[in-house]
């Protein structure tokens, strides 16, 4: 991960290559945010680095060859969007995870090398969050797990928000919001190039007594 500070040309225009002209493959994670005065963005690359060394990468804009060429619709002309309701799909070279679209919790995973689904058939039990209420009567304090009175499931249970869904080829994005009893969960959902491993990224604004 790289942060570029003050970019004066477009971000989105931007290549990179190592000092002996290897293409680096390049993704923007962020870009516009601000730290005082100063904008930056954040990108993502991958490249090798050797053992107790160092790699240069070199950061340049694309050569525009063409300038490109807009066809404008006529004033009264028809515009259409359509908007689907898909389940979401994280995909490498390894592993392809498929996210139901209202809950985001996990419907399948799939071994690509074995090509082998690793989620029993039906279980939807997987990629989600649960609340656990425990039963006081034992008066348990923080350091005291007391038994289980009931368990809450917050995807199933509360509306979801999706609020981002990419699929980079360098990083693959799924990130929701849901909101539970007072408090409320934001979640982003990572796959990189070249893992095995989903990276789950979750905070909560834990509002509730007792």
């Amino acid at each position: 991960t790289v942060i570029l500070w003050d970019y004066p040309a477009e971000i989105g225009n931007i290549e990179a290559h190592t000092a002996d002209g290897t293409p680096v493959p390049i993704q923007v994670l962020d870009n516009g945010k601000r730290h005082f005065h100063n904008a930056y963005a954040t990108l993502l690359m991958r490249v090798k680095v050797p053992a107790f060394g160092y790699q240069t990468v070199i950061l340049k804009q694309k050569e525009c060859v063409n300038p490109a060429v807009f066809n404008l619709p006529p004033i009264n002309g028809r515009r259409q969007d359509t908007f689907g309701d898909q389940n979401m799909v994280l995909e490498n070279e390894y592993i392809r995870a498929e996210f139901d679209a209202q809950t985001c919790t996990m419907v399948s995973l799939i071994d690509k090398e074995s090509n082998t689904e690793l989620l029993p058939a039906g279980d939807r039990s997987c990629g989600q969050f649960r609340l656990v209420h425990e039963n006081p009567r034992f008066g348990h304090s923080a350091w005291t797990r007391g038994p289980v009175e009931k368990i809450d499931n917050i995807n199933l249970g509360n509306r979801v928000r999706v609020s981002a869904y990419n699929r980079q080829p360098l990083v693959g994005t799924i990130s929701y919001d849901v909101p539970f009893m007072r408090s409320s969960m934001s979640v982003t959902i990572r796959l990189y190039a070249g893992s095995r491993t989903l990276d789950f990224e979750t905070r909560v604004n834990w509002l509730e007594v007792g």
